[in-house]
C-alpha cells in the first residue's frame, strides 16, 4: 500500500485512477487512491485529477450504476455499464467488471513452472497436469485446474524453463541441470525454435537463424524451411533418442 508520508506524483494518481474507472485496478491499488486523498486533505492541497476521481466515485454510488472504460486487457473494446450496490464497488475495491479477472504471465508461467519439476521427474502430461492443479487449488492459488493448468503448461513453456533455471542459478549458483534433465527437457522442446540444446551453441546459432531471416536475397516464403535447415544443423548433434517432435524437412532434400 501508498506510504502515507509519501506523496503521490500525478503521472501515477492519474493512472491508478484510470484503471479503477476501467474496473481492472487490484484492491491495493484502489486503497492507494483513498490513502494518497487522506493525505492531499490532510495537508490541504488535493489535485484537481483526486478532486474529479473522488467525486466520481461517489456519484457512482449514489446513482448506483458506474460506466468502465473500455479495456482491452480484458477484451473490452466498448464502455460498460454496470450496477453499484456498495462503496467498495464504487472506489474499486471490490472487482466490478464481469466475469473472472484475467490470470497475470507470471501467474501462468508459475503454473507451467510446476508442471515443468513434475515432468523432469518422470510425469506425463496429464498426471503433472492433475498433481499441480491440486496442489494450487490446495494453496488458494489461481490456475487450480488441470484444463487451466494444461493451458498455462501449453502456451508458457519457453517461460516456465527461463523460471525454472533461473531458480536453480538462485540456489545453487548454476542452472544444475542434471543428465536425466537433459534428456528429458530435449525430449520435450525437440523441434521447438525457441529450445537450444545444452551442449548446441546458442550464440552461433541465434546469429545463423537472423542471418536466414535478414538475407535479402533470399524468398520469404521458405524462410520457416530454412530456419529449420539452420536448427538441424546446430541440433542435431544432440538430438535425443526417439525425438517426440519430426523435424520439417526442407525442400529438395531426402
Amino acid at each position: 500500500m501508498q506510504d502515507a508520508e509519501e506523496p503521490m506524483g500525478p503521472g501515477q494518481l492519474n493512472w491508478l485512477a484510470s484503471i479503477v474507472e476501467d474496473g481492472t485496478a487490484s484492491r491495493d491499488e484502489a486503497e492507494q487512491l483513498l490513502v494518497e486523498f487522506v493525505r492531499q486533505v490532510d495537508r490541504g492541497n488535493v489535485m484537481p485529477r483526486m478532486l474529479q476521481h473522488t467525486r466520481d466515485c461517489f456519484a457512482a454510488f449514489l446513482s448506483k450504476k458506474k460506466t468502465l472504460m473500455p479495456a482491452l486487457s480484458e477484451g473490452r473494446e466498448k464502455p460498460l455499464g454496470v450496477p453499484i450496490a456498495t462503496l467498495e464497488k464504487a472506489f474499486g475495491l471490490t472487482r466490478v467488471a464481469p466475469g473472472n479477472p484475467p490470470v497475470d504471465r507470471d501467474t501462468q508461467t508459475e503454473a507451467a513452472m510446476e508442471v515443468l519439476q513434475r515432468r523432469l521427474s518422470g510425469d506425463g502430461f496429464k498426471v503433472a497436469c492433475i498433481e499441480v492443479a491440486a496442489t494450487r487449488k490446495a494453496r488458494g492459488d489461481h490456475i487450480s485446474s488441470s484444463s487451466q493448468v494444461g493451458t498455462a503448461w501449453a502456451q508458457f513453456q519457453f517461460e516456465a524453463v527461463q523460471a525454472l533455471a533461473l531458480a536453480r542459478i538462485v540456489e545453487f549458483g548454476a542452472t544444475q541441470w542434471t543428465p536425466r534433465e537433459v534428456d528429458r527437457l530435449n525430449h520435450l522442446f525437440w523441434g521447438k525454435l525457441w529450445w537450444t540444446p545444452p551442449g548446441a551453441d546458442a550464440k552461433a546459432r541465434s546469429a545463423a537463424i537472423r542471418a536466414e531471416l535478414d538475407d535479402p536475397s533470399k524468398s520469404p516464403e521458405d524462410a520457416a524451411e530454412r530456419v529449420e535447415a539452420v536448427r538441424l544443423k546446430y541440433d542435431a548433434p544432440f538430438a535425443p533418442k526417439n525425438p517426440r517432435r519430426k523435424a520439417v524437412r526442407p525442400r529438395g532434400r531426402r
